[in-house]
Parts: structure tokens; sequence; C-alpha cells
């Protein structure tokens, strides 16, 4: 379990960085979608373009805020609007 701490803005890299090892391993303990890319990198094999196409291309977007935005829309249209509702 790692600890988090606030990280300022000036030290938060840019989405591009995701392809980096060194950036990932660096940064997995302070931000979750750091942490998530490096456990991607830890249980899959071969480049990471070709296993995990949408986080490389989400790594080409200027800001982290669109990511976010993005994220939160694939979320909604792929798990929350296919949750089945029974009614009895």
């Amino acid at each position: 379990s790692s600890s988090l701490r606030r990280v300022p803005p000036t030290e938060i890299p840019p989405p591009s960085t995701i392809v980096e090892q060194a950036t990932v391993d660096r940064m997995r303990g302070d931000f979750i979608y750091f942490e998530m890319i490096g456990w991607i990198r830890d249980h899959k094999r071969g480049p990471f373009h070709e296993h995990s196409s949408v986080l490389y291309n989400v790594s080409g977007l200027d800001n982290w805020g669109r990511i976010a935005n993005g994220m939160m829309k694939m979320f909604d249209g792929e798990v929350l609007q296919k949750i089945n509702i029974v009614q009895h």
C-alpha cells in the first residue's frame, strides 16, 4: 500500500508520458491513472499501443481534463447505460 501525497500541478507529467516506463514507475504511487497503466504494463505483454489501444490513443490528448471527461463518458456508456434493471 502506497501513501498518497499532494503533487503540485507543475509536477504532473503530460498525458503523453504514459508510454514512458520510467515516468509510470515514478508516478504510479501518486496517481491512480499511472498506477493502472503500471498494472497493465506488469500484466500484459507486447507493445502497449496494441494491447491497450484506447489508453494509448488517449495519451495523445493535450490535457488531463479532456481525458477525465472522456473516461467518464466512456464509463457511462460502457457500464452505467448497460446495467440491467429488473422489475418484478
